[in-house]
């Protein structure tokens, strides 16, 4: 288990050299293609993490894999993980990483669940709907889910508003229950 202070710390450092720089962009667009890299590849984050492998073979990988694929600053970045010892980390330190960005830039993400997919009119709307009520740039990562059967349910954070056909009906047949256990207690 990865100590949260030392992943927080490592991704403070990175969006605060890429703010001076004024890379924020381009340095979070690096780091979430490096994070799908890593994903897509088990053979290069078993390689990374293996501790019997000395830190100058996984720094030449990282120079010959991502060198041409994303900025300095991230390879030099993955390079002091490697060096600190904290490679093992990379992976959630990305992940801390895009989230303090998204703080820094005011950008809520919402996961929104639709029966279907919706169409460049709808999620505008979405957008903008939620962008009232959040106060915050929205970031839409849409899921089509068949089974909610209509409407939309969307999460921002902790915050739930399920407006699907499914939830409507769970709810009636909840109330249908509660009416139909008083009649019969009468």
């Amino acid at each position: 288990m990865q100590d949260t202070s030392v992943v927080r710390r490592y991704a403070v450092a990175l969006l605060n050299h890429a703010r001076k720089a004024g890379t924020v962009d381009v340095v979070t667009a690096d780091m979430k293609s490096l994070a799908d890299a890593i994903a897509q590849s088990g053979q290069l984050s078993a390689f990374l993490n293996h501790p019997l492998i000395a830190g100058d073979k996984k720094k030449a990988l990282v120079d010959k894999a991502f060198g041409g694929m994303v900025s300095a600053t991230v390879v030099d970045f993955v390079k002091l993980l490697i060096d600190k010892r904290r490679i093992d980390a990379l992976q959630l330190v990305i992940v801390e990483f895009v989230a303090l960005v998204r703080e820094y830039k005011n950008i809520a993400a919402a996961e929104v669940v639709t029966a279907v997919p919706l169409t460049d009119a709808q999620r505008k709307a979405l957008e903008s709907a939620l962008e009232k009520r959040t106060g915050k740039d929205i970031e839409i990562h849409a899921i089509v889910d068949a089974s909610v059967m209509g409407g939309v349910s969307v999460r921002i954070g902790d915050t739930i508003l399920d407006g699907t056909v499914r939830s409507q009906l769970e709810r009636l047949r909840e109330q249908l229950i509660n009416t139909t256990g008083a009649l019969v207690a009468q």
